[in-house]
């Protein structure tokens, strides 16, 4: 039976500097994408609705003391700490863990080099930390150096060995592997993804990762309506403009001048188009141009209502 995945967002890791007005404005277009959890900076905590809405919100936070105190003034009920295993945990992470748990908040640790731990050194320090009390990890590819079937080893090493961790991916798209690299995660039993509209800070694109697995039949995942429009509208509030051919929400990617394109779509759409441009609030474009042959007019013709000549 296909599971619900939890999606969360990225975002707004890094929106600071925004002001309240635009954070508002992101808010209330991000409603329509119906992420799971958030994860923010603490600057934004006097802006977002962590009153009737704290369990959709999770602080991003360096690995200090009192700072999980802090943040649970401002209502925040989860945190996400970052450490690099490479560099060696700080002195005061058993310090820091417990001081979550003394704020009845829950943490998790993300691990920004994971993806070149050994398993000699995941188990030197998981243990150390599931006795502190840590529930949850992040396993992350800061490098983006990880192939999907490489990752999935990882990832199935750290189930066996410590079935009770809570895992979630999150990817690096230096390589364009993001995509891949969730659904590899999935397919490995980890149901917590970390996403963003359209890729934003380097992070998988929630889109994508979405038409994945849906198209695939892996999870009931629904699209929203006027996805594409809806995406391109919010990178636009955060700053970011939307590459026309960008993956799932470009404004032109359903669009054809290749004669051999056009007489494939004619046939059968399937053919050159992953999904229907319907689903996404996209439409179909005939473009006619130097690549285009005798099929492309005639199906150019037929969509203004005008004959083909003969």
């Amino acid at each position: 039976m296909a599971q619900d995945v939890f999606f969360i967002d990225q975002t707004l890791r890094e929106a600071a500097l925004l002001g309240p007005a635009a954070v508002r404005a992101i808010l209330k277009e991000m409603k329509h994408f119906r992420f799971s959890l958030m994860d923010v900076p603490a600057a934004l905590g006097k802006v977002l609705p962590l009153r009737t809405q704290p369990e959709l919100f999770r602080v991003v936070l360096p690995l200090e003391k009192n700072r999980a105190a802090e943040a649970a003034q401002l209502g925040f009920q989860q945190v996400l700490f970052s450490c690099s295993l490479q560099q060696g945990l700080p002195a005061q992470t058993i310090e820091v863990l417990q001081e979550v748990k003394a704020q009845k908040m829950r943490a998790t640790l993300l691990v920004e080099d994971a993806s070149l731990a050994s398993k000699l050194l995941w188990q030197a320090v998981l243990p150390m930390l599931c006795a502190a009390g840590l529930e949850r990890l992040a396993f992350k590819d800061t490098a983006g150096i990880l192939q999907p079937l490489r990752l999935q080893e990882h990832l199935d090493l750290l189930q066996r060995q410590w079935p009770q961790l809570e895992l979630e991916f999150h990817g690096s798209n230096e390589k364009q592997l993001a995509t891949a690299n969730a659904w590899a995660a999935w397919r490995a039993g980890v149901r917590r993804l970390a996403v963003a509209v359209g890729g934003k800070n380097n992070s998988a694109p929630w889109e994508e990762v979405l038409l994945l697995l849906r198209q695939k039949g892996e999870a009931p995942l629904t699209v929203p309506v006027n996805m594409a429009q809806r995406s391109r509208w919010l990178l636009q509030l955060v700053g970011e403009q939307t590459a026309a051919n960008k993956a799932v929400i470009g404004e032109n990617i359903f669009a054809h001048e290749s004669g051999l394109h056009v007489a494939g779509v004619a046939k059968d759409a399937a053919l050159y188009e992953a999904f229907p441009p319907e689903l996404v609030g996209l439409e179909r474009k005939i473009v006619l141009g130097k690549h285009s042959g005798a099929t492309s007019l005639r199906v150019k013709l037929k969509a203004l209502g005008l004959p083909f000549p003969s």
